[in-house]
């Protein structure tokens, strides 16, 4: 593992050194496609392509993948975790690799961990339910240019998990115009009791300059209640930072969201929208008591004016902070740069 260092504006590419972009090479002989059938910790290279999974769990015995490669040379999902089984699944130290399908997918799980990885491409993370009592945990991961299709294409979709407890922090998204097609980067759909905080989210674009887009930096929506979001850094994600479309009890607070409403090259998004919105937007009949407070912003929209947030359904605690003069490529700059100090300051150690 390795913390990351303060590295020179002119070698940043989207925000990310240009080397930091590609997976590095194997230090494992690769094999094909594997099933898990007993717990244990397991090391490996495995490859699949097309729909076979490079690693299938068929276990509900603690599973340990560790400085590993993980690789499907196509558009398939890399890690399965078997549909039904309470399997109880780490994910440490992986380098990964893929096309648009899942990094990795799990449904009614026990127990999730992972951590400490590197995931180039690929779908994201898929949790559908979980298990009374379980724990998801994703920390401390690096990913890169986000794919996907038909939706699926998330750094992490968590759908009607509520009955886990849930961290995702630490983590750092970075995707690229033209290169990634990333939707929400964290959505939290139907799910509940979601702490997401201190994760540095950098881009989230549509196909083209013109094109209309819906995706963010992170989404609460689909009846979620009882999520608070806060102390991340978002920039760059184009239709919005953070939104709450629906649910209860849901906060967002104390992050910081920039974008000057362009691409780093300079040309203006015709989707670029709103830093910071709390809005009932499909008439949840649920919805109460969501709030978004003491967020810095500097947002600007496709007309080049600033639209830091946009709360006409915002309860109780709704006043936020504007950052002062002008949002720049300098402003977005800034905050990677206040990132990785607060790596160092924090001691935290991202990817391998």
């Amino acid at each position: 593992m390795f913390l990351v260092h303060t590295i020179l504006a002119s070698a940043l590419v989207f925000g990310v050194a240009a080397g930091d972009t590609v997976p590095k090479a194997p230090s494992l002989p690769p094999s094909g496609p594997i099933t898990i059938t007993n717990g244990g910790t397991y090391v490996g290279h495995w490859v699949s392509a097309g729909t076979v999974p490079a690693i299938r769990v068929r276990t509900t015995e603690p599973v340990t993948i560790k400085n590993s490669f993980v690789t499907n040379t196509e558009d398939g999902t890399l890690i399965h975790s078997e549909v039904g089984l309470a399997t109880n699944v780490t994910i440490e130290g992986v380098t990964a690799k893929g096309g648009s399908g899942r990094f990795f997918v799990g449904e009614g799980i026990q127990s999730l961990v992972i951590k400490n990885s590197e995931i180039f491409k690929t779908g994201g993370i898929y949790v559908l339910k979980s298990q009374s009592g379980g724990t998801i945990t994703v920390t401390r991961n690096k990913q890169r240019d986000v794919q996907g299709s038909s939706g699926l294409s998330q750094f992490l979709q968590l759908d009607q998990v509520t009955s886990a407890t849930i961290e995702i922090s630490w983590n750092e998204i970075v995707n690229a115009f033209g290169r990634s097609r990333v939707e929400d980067n964290i959505s939290l759909y139907r799910t509940a009791h979601a702490k997401v905080h201190d994760n540095y989210i950098q881009g989230a674009y549509p196909n083209s300059l013109d094109g209309g887009y819906s995706g963010s930096g992170i989404m609460v929506e689909g009846d979620s209640y009882d999520n608070e979001i806060y102390s991340n850094q978002i920039i760059d994600t184009t239709n919005a930072g953070i939104g709450i479309l629906a649910g209860y009890n849901n906060s967002v607070h104390h992050n910081r969201l920039v974008f000057d409403g362009r691409l780093w090259t300079g040309e203006k998004l015709a989707a670029a929208n709103v830093g910071v919105f709390v809005w009932n937007a499909t008439g949840d009949p649920s919805w109460a008591n969501n709030r978004a407070h003491g967020n810095h912003v500097g947002w600007v929209n496709a007309t080049g004016a600033r639209n830091d947030w946009w709360l006409p359904d915002c309860s109780g605690s709704c006043g936020n902070n504007r950052l002062s003069g002008s949002v720049s490529r300098a402003s977005e700059e800034a905050e990677y740069f206040s990132w990785l100090r607060k790596l160092r300051s924090r001691k935290v150690m991202l990817g391998i």
